[in-house]
């Protein structure tokens, strides 16, 4: 009986541990870049890890892979991103560059249409002409270097990021001035604002929240915020209302674009 028992628990941990390796990602592509190496498994996770820069490209030979990459890792010890590195990674979300990146190259995220969101980690000091070009689907960036970056072309920051991307820039509160003083950084992004207004509001389901009237001559009413904090800048970044009413009364402000902010929503409001 003793003897059955044994083998009957062998094979339930073998067939365990048989289920727990079919389960795991698979790697289904691995590269050598520079001081880095990078391996694509079949769960579309490339994590690019070493100690040191990326190789840079005219076309990197993952290339032919883009299509299956949905989520970038970039681990601590990478120092720089490759010129072209994930250009036209379409299936791409969302990107954190940590704090130990330094350089981003020419083209790095060009056609990177999917992109919803970057991060932009404090170590940066340099972002090389297009890197973000083609982003069309980004709706946010944050930059968490307290000196801003340069760009790779002067005054001619559009080339980085997509004409068609976000016009809000997060960044460090004590920053805020040389961001906005910028002329690359200003020129990229009509709206910059401390890293505080979008993280400390209260979350609210966007789709179900109602602005009007757009354009007003006054008023505007916000409907379905649930009691999360109202805020209203002008498209220089300044903080202008604050309220948790649902009347925000632009009344006294000069006709032009305004930026509500609610929860983690933001609305664009024209005041005729």
């Amino acid at each position: 009986m003793r003897k059955k028992n044994f083998f009957g628990f062998c094979v339930a941990a073998a067939m365990l541990l048989g289920t727990g390796a079919a389960n795991a990602a698979e790697t289904i592509g691995s590269w050598t870049s520079g001081s880095t190496t990078l391996e694509l498994t079949d769960d579309g996770v490339l994590t690019v890890s070493g100690t040191g820069a990326m190789e840079d490209y005219a076309t990197p030979p993952w290339y032919d892979s883009r299509a299956a990459i949905k989520t970038l890792v970039i681990n601590e010890g990478v120092t720089s991103i490759g010129d072209y590195a994930f250009s036209g990674c379409s299936g791409l979300t969302s990107v954190t560059i940590p704090d130990g990146v330094t350089s981003i190259g020419v083209f790095a995220f060009d056609g990177c249409s999917g992109l919803t969101s970057v991060s932009i980690g404090s170590g940066v000091t340099s972002i090389g002409m297009g890197a973000f070009a083609g982003c069309s689907g980004l709706t946010s960036v944050v930059c968490l270097a307290t000196t801003p970056p340069t760009f790779g072309n002067t005054f001619t920051g559009g080339n980085n990021f997509s004409a068609d991307s976000p016009d809000t820039l997060y960044v460090p509160a004590s920053a805020l001035d040389a961001y906005k003083s910028d002329r690359d950084w200003k020129w990229v992004f009509n709206i910059i604002l401390p890293i505080e207004s979008a993280t400390s509001v209260k979350a609210i389901d966007g789709d179900k929240l109602h602005v009007y009237p757009n354009p007003t001559a006054g008023v505007v009413y916000v409907d379905n915020a649930d009691g999360a904090e109202i805020k209203v800048y002008n498209l220089s970044g300044a903080l202008l209302h604050r309220t948790r009413e649902s009347r925000v009364d632009l009344s006294g402000e000069p006709s032009g674009v305004y930026l509500l902010r609610v929860g983690g929503e933001a609305f664009k409001v024209v005041k005729k």
